[in-house]
């Protein structure tokens, strides 16, 4: 209708400030961004930044593996698109569902529990330094970040660290080191690990399947993958205390940062950041406006407190819809 058509354009029109809640606090919306081709639908000025760079679509889209430099170039067209704004680039993360056609990996009976991630990377120490090579070319760009997926282990990111130290020459400082938390040992270990990394970011899609031991993309248990379960919402209230302690930025990217009601949750608990997808920043940033944290913390404290999936989304459903309307 015109009546929608109009609000579109005000939201969007109103996205080109920045998100601030009702009592003056700032809240970075970042976006999600999966190849170079998406540049051109996304406006730089809506967001702060790139949350979180996907770059084994850039492998995927490549007859067989692209060298540093042509990787470079590339990182630096992301970040020449975002001037002056962060740009978190994950480092390769295949295996499980995402495979390469050049790149035999073994047959494995469980691939989501198996060699994906930073565990890939870690074997196979060449394809990890081609591209860290090529993101600290980059660096002249813009500002890089380097996000490590699949973290399980602290000495995972201790040897990560290390690898990237070594490839750096002497007098140059080392690009800012985060870890994404999607396996449940890395949130029960955030304590040890906070220190040795530079941020946090958590891909919740991940994190609910492998709490729930749950194939969302198996019809047989799909049910069981609740991403408002309180036993994920107390997870996530862990993690964000955690980061908070730490005095570690955190930053969530997964599906949940892109949903009213999980954006509602995660800022009520203390996540500093959202990473979304690019159609989601006018409304995400149109709705913080509504709430004050004092509200939002309230809110969060309800929903972790409910003992089912359906009354925490429930009541963040409710609280969304009210600000809404």
């Amino acid at each position: 209708s015109d009546e929608q058509a109009a609000i579109q354009g005000r939201l969007i029109e109103e996205s080109r400030t920045p998100a601030v809640t009702r009592c003056g606090l700032e809240v970075p919306i970042l976006v999600n961004v999966e190849s170079p081709r998406d540049l051109q639908a996304i406006d730089a000025a809506r967001v702060e930044g790139v949350g979180l760079f996907r770059t084994e679509f850039a492998y995927m889209e490549r007859p067989t593996f692209p060298a540093v430099a042509e990787q470079a170039e590339m990182y630096r067209e992301v970040l020449r698109h975002f001037p002056d704004k962060p740009v978190v680039f994950r480092t390769l993360d295949i295996g499980n569902d995402k495979q390469l056609r050049y790149f035999e990996t073994p047959e494995e009976a469980n691939p989501a529990l198996g060699w994906r991630g930073l565990r890939l990377g870690l074997h196979w120490k060449d394809l990890l330094l081609a591209q860290i090579q090529a993101l600290i070319e980059a660096g002249d760009a813009g500002d890089v970040r380097v996000l490590l997926p699949m973290v399980t282990l602290l000495d995972e990111v201790r040897e990560t660290r290390a690898l990237i130290r070594a490839a750096l020459p002497p007098e140059m400082k080392m690009p800012p080191l985060g870890c994404m938390i999607e396996v449940p040992a890395a949130a029960m270990a955030l304590r040890d690990i906070a220190p040795e990394v530079d941020f946090v970011s958590v891909g919740t899609n991940d994190l609910v399947q492998y709490l729930f031991a749950v194939d969302r993309d198996n019809p047989w248990v799909a049910d069981l993958y609740q991403p408002y379960h309180p036993a994920h919402l107390r997870v996530l209230d862990h993690i964000a205390k955690t980061c908070t302690e730490a005095g570690i930025p955190l930053s969530v990217c997964g599906e949940m940062a892109g949903e009213f009601e999980g954006a509602l949750f995660l800022l009520g608990v203390g996540v500093g950041q959202l990473s979304v997808a690019s159609p989601f920043v006018p409304q995400l940033k149109a709705l913080i406006r509504r709430f004050s944290q004092g509200e939002l913390e309230e809110l969060a404290r309800a929903a972790v407190a409910c003992d089912s999936a359906e009354a925490a989304h429930g009541l963040l459903h409710a609280a969304s819809q009210r600000a809404w309307d």
